[in-house]
This record gives C-alpha cells, sequence and structure tokens, in this order.
C-alpha cells in the first residue's frame, strides 16, 4: 500500500490493526488545506467581498471533507446511512448551503 502507515501492536490507538496499513488522511487533509488557503489567497487579492471567501472556503473544506472520510479506515466515524458518514452528510448539507446562496446571489444579481 503506497503511502501506508503501520502502527505498532502496544499502542494506545486500540483499534487500529497492527498489521494492515493505514493512508496518512490527517497529513493529506493538512496538505489540501494549504491548497485551499492558497485558493483563498488569490481570490482575494480581487476586492471582493469577506463573506465570499467564507463561503468558498466552507465550500472547498465540505468537499476535501467528504472526501478524506472515504479514506480515513477506521468504523468510528458516526452512524452511517446509505454508506455515508455523519461528518459526509454534514459536508453534503453545507456544500448544498453554499451552493445555494451562490445562486441566491447571482439573481439577486441581476435584479
Amino acid at each position: 500500500e503506497p503511502f501506508a502507515i503501520y502502527y505498532p501492536a502496544d499502542n494506545p490507538l486500540y483499534y487500529f490493526n497492527p498489521y494492515k496499513g493505514h493512508f496518512p488522511v490527517q497529513f493529506t487533509e493538512a496538505l489540501l488545506d494549504v491548497v485551499i488557503m492558497i485558493v483563498l489567497l488569490v481570490f482575494l487579492r480581487k476586492k471582493r467581498r469577506k463573506f465570499d471567501a467564507i463561503f468558498l472556503y466552507l465550500a472547498l473544506y465540505s468537499v476535501m471533507r467528504f472526501c478524506t472520510e472515504m479514506l480515513r479506515g477506521d468504523e468510528i466515524r458516526g452512524i452511517y446511512q446509505f454508506n455515508i458518514s455523519t461528518s459526509q452528510w454534514i459536508s453534503i448539507g453545507l456544500f448544498v448551503i453554499c451552493i445555494l446562496r451562490l445562486i441566491i446571489k447571482q439573481k439577486t444579481k441581476k435584479l
């Protein structure tokens, strides 16, 4: 498994199998957070309202979180419905709110 991390058998994180490699999700999230920061800095170079940046951040973070949740490999991710974890449901809701705000903002610009 590429980039896999193996935990020792005597580790306090008892729910990790010491013989199975785990993808380094936290490291991946940290790198993706840096990418989001760069996107936001470029976005804010033009004169924009601050709330636009907040909603862009929330939309990008929710997509990132939805995807990285699939890589975690642990079963302690909350209640699963339709094979989607609690965090993924929250990400979906947050993304929908951000898209609805974008649509409403575009419609009010045309008026």
